[in-house]
């Protein structure tokens, strides 16, 4: 799911023969140490190994490859998480630890648990965020350039100008794009975090965006029956399904309505 491990309830022994180094144990203060002392030239003394260690090695056809879409490269044993803003070097395993090395931000982070699904590796991001505020999602880390500038001057003009915004942007520069899923998934960030009203001006621009696509009037109908507007939600739950016959969710919505 999202390119993440799916689990169940189940909880499972791993066998010491398993773990790496037959199992050997390290504290997350262990493992400080050692973070510290690579960075400090007493483990590899030539910054330019230490350099060579936290690269991104490229495949035979010029492409990276990683696990998923977070970590999605590889360096010399571990994995990497390529990015135009704060990459890291990300060591995981087990899916219950990680330990990610900012080497731009001289910030590394160990977060080790027992709870296999945990997937530390997916919410580090958040906890460099309250050392490096650039990195806050609320600051629009993790968006693609043209978003992060939609978000940002939205935030300060208003969300109820969102489309005066876009059109403002799009004026001064006519190759600015921002895709339909980007819009979305601000949507669902704003109901998310219960901000109701902020998420229909959202979805609202998207379906000015994209008028031809079913998924944004299936997400903007789902934000008008949440602030209880049925008959506008009903409406555009329609539309949804005139685009797209096949979507189940309009045809489930409006199954009980008349």
């Amino acid at each position: 799911m999202d390119q993440r491990w799916k689990t169940s309830q189940r909880l499972c022994h791993f066998p010491l023969f398993f773990r790496t180094a037959t199992g050997i144990l390290s504290s997350a203060e262990d493992l400080s140490k050692w973070i510290l002392a690579l960075q400090e030239g007493k483990l590899l003394k030539d910054q330019k190994s230490i350099r060579e260690l936290f690269t991104t090695i490229k495949l035979n056809n010029g492409d990276i490859g990683g696990f998923n879409k977070l970590t999605n490269g590889y360096a010399l044993g571990w994995p990497t998480v390529v990015r135009t803003e704060h990459p890291a070097v990300a060591p995981v395993g087990g899916m219950r630890s990680a330990l990610f090395v900012y080497p731009q931000d001289h910030l590394s982070i160990v977060v080790l648990t027992n709870l296999q699904g945990s997937n530390p590796e997916w919410f580090i991001d958040e906890i460099a965020g309250y050392y490096i505020p650039d990195m806050k999602a609320e600051n629009g880390f993790g968006l693609s350039p043209n978003m992060k500038m939609l978000y940002l001057q939205t935030r300060a003009d208003g969300y109820q100008n969102v489309a005066l915004v876009y059109q403002k942007i799009k004026k001064k520069n006519k190759s600015f794009k921002v895709s339909e899923d980007e819009i979305n998934s601000w949507g669902y960030q704003m109901m998310g975090r219960d901000l109701k009203n902020e998420a229909l001006a959202v979805f609202k621009l998207n379906t000015e965006l994209f008028p031809n696509s079913s998924n944004v009037f299936d997400s903007y109908g789902e934000i008008l029956d949440a602030l209880g507007r049925k008959q506008e939600a009903i409406m555009n739950y329609k539309k949804s399904l005139l685009l797209n016959p096949d979507n189940t969710n309009a045809a489930n919505y409006l199954k009980d309505k008349k």
